[in-house]
């Protein structure tokens, strides 16, 4: 027997009512309920259904939909992590390849045509322009969204990545190392390239994953 419109959004105001905080394990919950409710009626289609909805309620437990939301959470961080990166792996195919090797070389003719006191001027503004440009796209596809998704919840940042490598090098390389290291245009349009198509790879990763979302759960985006 198949619930009526309004039997679903009576599932759903349940459902919200009881503090489930992602939009998708919400929906994940009502299917489930709409399912089981839907079973029970084609076995006995006579009875009620505010009461059929509170007693497939109380089979979760004691704490309700407290270790149901707990255990689908951490499923779904899991498989949405698993997502994040094949997407992001996914991203460095063969086109992606040879504009990884231009951006190189453009910015090897750029550092090795400065003086090396005078990388600071090239890196630092190449960084920063690189890092609020993320931030900026991060930020406009975060305000799409009116309602949180728990497969939204990973997103690892490849800028913050890139920082906590560099000052790992800090704390291992020797001064005298990093001297040759740091004056070195080779090294620094590594560096700097790596930088660049690694954060490409991270938004292009989020545009993807965000699109698929909001197809899966248009209610939940503006």
């Amino acid at each position: 027997m198949t619930l009526t419109f309004a039997e679903i959004k009576k599932i759903e105001t349940f459902v919200k009512s009881k503090y489930v905080e992602y939009h998708d394990i919400q929906v994940e919950l009502v299917d489930h309920l709409a399912s089981a409710i839907e079973a029970e009626l084609e076995q006995f289609p006579n009875q009620d259904f505010e009461k059929l909805l509170l007693s497939k309620y109380k089979n979760f437990g004691l704490f309700g939909f407290s270790d149901f939301v707990t255990e689908r959470a951490k499923a779904a961080y899991s498989e949405s992590r698993k997502k994040y990166w094949r997407h992001f792996f996914e991203f460095f195919k063969l086109p992606k390849f040879v504009y990884t090797l231009l951006v190189f070389i453009l910015t090897f003719l750029i550092i090795s045509n400065l003086q090396y006191n005078q990388y600071k001027y090239f890196v630092l503004p190449y960084f920063l322009i690189t890092a609020l440009a993320a931030v900026v796209i991060l930020f406009k596809m975060n305000r799409e969204e009116k309602l949180k998704l728990i497969q939204k919840k990973y997103q690892p940042l490849w800028i913050s990545m890139s920082g906590s490598v560099l000052n790992l090098n800090n704390l291992i390389l020797s001064e005298s190392f990093k001297n040759v290291l740091f004056t070195n245009p080779y090294f620094i349009s590594i560096i700097c390239t790596l930088s660049l198509i690694g954060t490409w790879a991270e938004l292009s990763t989020h545009k993807q994953i965000h699109e698929k979302l909001r197809y899966q759960y248009p209610e939940a985006f503006k």
